[in-house]
């Protein structure tokens, strides 16, 4: 006998009819009752199956099944995102549970066609790839499946001494090893930063990091007295060993005292200083020595470019103080003016109007005097 239920589906996919209990493992009742069938007689049509089942939403996430009876077959969407990868293979749909295109819902092995699938959303983020090799700069595409295409952007890049700058292609910079980067970085020329023992310049190429050897500078450096009548010359080691020796500090010695004082004073230096302090001419140059140092002392070029441009600023701002006090003046003159002007005006015309108005009162009196006593 083959059973179908309502809506018609396959004879393995329903759960059939329930059975009736096994008598011999049931209870007797008191009272007898009437056995309901499950089918009145056969062939007719079964009601319809009341087994409970799990059923899975209609994005067919995992743990999200509910219970339901097994004829209704109605789907249903979970609270859950769709969560399904994207084109671009990077992002996920946030869209709420939907049926999806690429797949066909299967509901315990019955295709569902009443409902229409829908289509995941468009990736609209930029590219969140991380470039390799390691890169500051974005990438300019779009969120994409494949690798990023190399950086090239220009970054500047100056050399260990400072006096020159590189520009690379920021892929080309950064593939590079750390040692390649340093030998690109390098000018090529003499480094051109100075000592920190004395006041020479770096004789090596455009190197990294510090100056290598600085206490081994063999500069020739001129070596004074006290007195300054002194001088020999000397290898630039060898003042900053006596420098040491004689427990001065190398950063405070300013250039023009660098190997002034280390050869002692001998009696060649006390008959030249007598023999100034005697000359006349020793305090002429005092004199000449001390109006140099009362003039100004000379300024660089932005300096005075700076001083130049304050000086025009502040003489405009007075030229332009002197014309409105010079406008303020006018102005009250001319309204002083206008008013004595307005003032003779008004005198002239008002003392000629009185005439005027006497002579026309007179002559409207005598008319009426004459319409009045026409025989006089």
């Amino acid at each position: 006998m083959s059973l179908w239920c309502l809506p018609p589906v396959p004879a393995d996919i329903c759960h059939g009819p329930v059975p009736a209990p096994n008598p011999e493992f049931t209870l007797k009742p008191k009272k007898k009752k009437s056995i309901q069938q499950s089918c009145e007689t056969p062939g007719s049509p079964c009601s319809p199956c009341q087994e409970i089942v799990l059923r899975q939403c209609l994005g067919q996430h995992i743990g999200t099944e509910q219970m339901m009876v097994c004829s209704n077959r109605t789907p249903f969407s979970c609270s859950n995102l769709c969560g399904n990868l994207l084109q671009c293979r990077n992002h996920y749909c946030q869209k709420s549970c939907h049926a999806i295109i690429d797949r066909s819902l299967i509901l315990d092995g019955y295709a569902i066609s009443n409902v229409t699938p829908e289509s995941c959303e468009e990736c609209t983020l930029p590219c969140q790839k991380e470039r390799s090799p390691a890169c500051p700069h974005p990438c300019p595409l779009p969120c994409h499946v494949k690798n990023c295409p190399p950086c090239k952007v220009l970054i500047k890049r100056s050399c260990h001494c400072g006096t020159m700058v590189h520009v690379f292609e920021c892929a080309l910079y950064n593939s590079m090893f750390e040692e390649e980067q340093q030998q690109a970085r390098s000018c090529g020329g003499p480094c051109h930063r100075k000592l920190p023992n004395c006041t020479h310049l770096c004789p090596e190429t455009c190197h990294p990091g510090k100056c290598p050897s600085p206490e081994k500078c063999s500069k020739k450096v001129t070596v004074r007295c006290v007195c300054l009548h002194l001088k020999k010359q000397w290898l630039c080691h060898d003042v900053q060993a006596a420098c040491c020796n004689s427990k001065h500090d190398m950063r405070e010695i300013s250039r023009s005292q660098f190997g002034i004082g280390l050869l002692p004073c001998t009696s060649e230096c006390d008959i030249a200083c007598k023999k100034k302090t005697t000359n006349p001419e020793v305090h002429q140059r005092k004199i000449t020595m001390m109006e140099d140092k009362a003039k100004p002392a000379l300024l660089p070029k932005g300096r005075k470019r700076r001083e130049h441009k304050q000086e025009i600023k502040r003489s405009s701002k007075l030229e332009k103080q002197v014309f409105q006090v010079i406008t303020l003046t006018a102005q009250k003159w001319l309204l002083i003016a206008t008013m004595v002007v307005l003032l003779l005006v008004f005198a002239y015309f008002g003392y000629h109007g009185l005439f005027w108005l006497s002579d026309w009162m007179n002559e409207v009196e005598a008319r009426r005097l004459k319409n009045r006593y026409p025989r006089i």
